[in-house]
């Protein structure tokens, strides 16, 4: 991206020519380039784009955004940023967490989910100029936990099947469930199950839900190759019609009328084929608009099917619950995020004072360390004594309003942070699924830090950048030689920052000294040696001092000793009793120096006024004949 901004034509805009280019603008380009975050950059008046690479990829198949307005690169959504964007250039950053947008991708609009933030950036000025965005995409996520959610639901409604026959003794209520169950898995707006006649081999419409009773008289039986369900009996798999009106099944057939006047659009019809390969009934899910289920729905229409099925085969309460429950308990047992249903415990005033564990997966005790037997049936309170009220609060909540939720909290008895996906039931039951998010909300607060310690960076660079600038101008004769000098120094403070961005304590002082002789060539020299222990700097120490090593560096190879061979510099360092910090520059030239420029230099009002300013440093400077010596001593924090 560096190098199309270097390419690109920015005259005809209103940033004008790049080297004309403003020092806030180039610092903020270079922070958001060097991210690997998505981030793009929008400035001036026409918030002209400028993204980093990671961002490209959120673009899709958007023409070149390189130098367009922010707003018109995202015009599909503009409705919604704008007034964000407005908020922003006013000064007050902004973060949004799954942020809903329908966005055109191929040839079609798909939902999206963002993490995205607006960032104020200002200029010299102190106004704001620009604004930085950062997005990252989590429709995956939101996508996952909807799939998580209607999983735990089919879950839950086929344990209710299998433990609902075996307690009532009687089919009816079951399959009424099982139609309910289809429907919900499925996303259908209605459905029937049929049981397969043995004797006429005709199925007939047992449990209902949604269908006038004039559609009902009409497919009360179904022989073989009749219909949607007859057809999938007869071929013993599942039949899926996406459009009623274009199926050969019902063109030119009275059931094509029949299916229209009800509403019905679309419908699957699966086998119910019992595990010794008997055919004994059919379910079918009916669609008001033309579509096709979704796999994962399929899948578990599958499971429900062969639920179904057992039921209906066997009559038997013990055997169908005992094989229901088995496949219900492998799954159960096999979760990775913990599983409870729970019922809420209200005082005479209908406050929730405390909650009973009905169910427990095993994973609870991998999550909590305590173990479910002794668990099962007590109160948390009993089990975690104080336990947060906020939790019993918040389950309160979400059981009184009916609606599913995400929560997340810690547990400080337990000294941990979970997630939890709340489902109410009935009453005053609720079940959760849950799991452990210590580890990325320590993440996250470390995040945190990073976020702060690099914007105090960015002030303290920027700050920096200015007073070099200004000092250099000072000392320049020329606009060429002003921007020969400024170069070489924010190469010096570049490497500074190369070195504060890497991970670990701080950064060492011999890696200081020794990044400085790389980048002028010196660190292969004969005549020059480095020399000291492990000293770990602060962040305002390293800019600082690296800087002034830049310009001691540049004096030895334009007038000390580094102009010929033969000349010798030594660069040593240690920590006295105290624990303050030295450093001592020694450069003994082979032959006498050349002349050092008359004026007071930048080098030598760096080292003798700004780190003492600064960095509370001492400093000594001596230039003669003899050669150069610098003595540096900072305070260790």
């Amino acid at each position: 991206m560096r190098r199309r901004i270097r390419e690109h034509d920015w005259s005809a805009t209103p940033l004008g020519p790049l080297e004309r280019w403003p020092l806030s603008l180039r610092n903020a380009l270079t922070v958001v380039l060097d991210q690997p975050l998505p981030m793009a950059l929008a400035w001036g008046p026409d918030l002209l784009t400028f993204p980093n690479d990671a961002y490209r990829p959120l673009l899709g198949n958007k023409p070149d955004t390189l130098g367009r307005p922010f707003l018109e690169v995202w015009e599909e959504v503009r409705d919604i940023t704008e007034p964000q964007i407005a908020q922003a250039l006013a000064g007050n950053p902004l973060s949004f967490e799954n942020a809903r947008f329908l966005l055109p991708r191929g040839d079609q609009t798909e939902e999206a989910f963002f993490d995205y933030s607006f960032s104020p950036v200002r200029d010299e000025t102190g106004a704001v100029s620009g604004l930085i965005n950062t997005a990252i995409e989590t429709t995956a996520r939101v996508l996952a936990e909807r799939e998580r959610a209607k999983d735990l639901d089919a879950m839950t409604r086929l344990h209710k099947i299998g433990a609902m026959f075996v307690r009532k003794g009687d089919i009816a209520p079951v399959l009424a469930e099982i139609v309910d169950a289809a429907i919900a898995i499925a996303d259908a707006d209605m459905g029937n199950i049929q049981l397969l006649a043995p004797a006429t081999g005709e199925l007939r419409i047992v449990a209902h839900r949604g269908f006038p009773q004039w559609w009902l008289d009409f497919w009360d039986t179904v022989a073989r190759g009749q219909g949607v369900c007859g057809t999938a009996l007869e071929r013993g798999e599942r039949v899926i019609i996406e459009n009623v009106e274009t199926s050969p099944i019902f063109i030119d057939t009275p059931a094509l009328d029949i299916q229209l006047r009800a509403g019905v659009r679309a419908v699957q019809s699966t086998p119910l084929i019992s595990r010794s390969g008997q055919k004994v009934g059919m379910f079918s899910t009916h669609y008001r608009t033309p579509r096709r289920p979704d796999e994962r729905s399929l899948q578990l229409l599958d499971l429900l099917a062969r639920q179904a099925a057992d039921i209906i085969e066997r009559q038997a309460a013990e055997i169908a619950l005992r094989e229901s429950e088995e496949k219900y308990r492998s799954l159960f047992e096999s979760m990775d995020q913990g599983y409870a249903e729970c019922e809420l415990i209200r005082d005479p005033d209908s406050r929730a004072t405390d909650l009973r564990y009905i169910e427990l997966n095993p994973a609870y005790e991998r999550l909590t360390g305590i173990p479910v037997a002794e668990v099962l049936g007590r109160t948390v309170r009993e089990v975690i004594p104080n336990f947060d009220d906020w939790w019993i609060a918040t389950y309160d909540r979400i059981v009184r309003d009916g609606r599913p939720e995400r929560v997340e909290n810690q547990v400080a008895t337990l000294g941990r942070w979970y997630e939890a996906h709340v489902y109410p039931r009935r009453g005053r039951r609720f079940t959760v699924l849950y799991e452990d998010i210590t580890e990325r909300k320590e993440a996250a607060e470390r995040m945190k830090v990073l976020v702060a310690e690099l914007q105090h960076r960015t002030r303290n660079l920027l700050t920096v950048v200015s007073v070099v600038a200004e000092r250099t101008k000072t000392v320049s004769s020329t606009l060429e030689d002003f921007w020969e000098r400024l170069e070489l120094r924010l190469e010096a403070l570049g490497r500074s920052q190369a070195l504060l961005s890497r991970s670990g304590p701080g950064v060492n002082l011999s890696d200081l000294v020794r990044l400085e002789l790389a980048a002028h060539g010196a660190d292969s020299e004969a005549g020059v040696h480095a020399e000291g222990p492990e000293i770990w700097l602060q962040p305002n120490q390293v800019q600082m001092l690296g800087l002034a090593l830049h310009e001691l560096m540049t004096n030895a190879l334009k007038h000390g000793a580094l102009t010929s061979s033969g000349g010798r510099l030594s660069i040593t360092w240690g920590k006295h009793d105290d624990e303050r910090i030295w450093l001592l520059w020694e450069e003994t030239p082979a032959s006498p120096p050349r002349s050092p420029p008359g004026r007071r230099g930048f080098g030598r009002e760096l080292i003798e006024e700004v780190l003492p300013y600064d960095l509370d440093a001492k400093t000594r400077l001596e230039i003669g004949p003899d050669g150069v010596r610098c003595a540096i001593e900072l305070p260790h924090f």
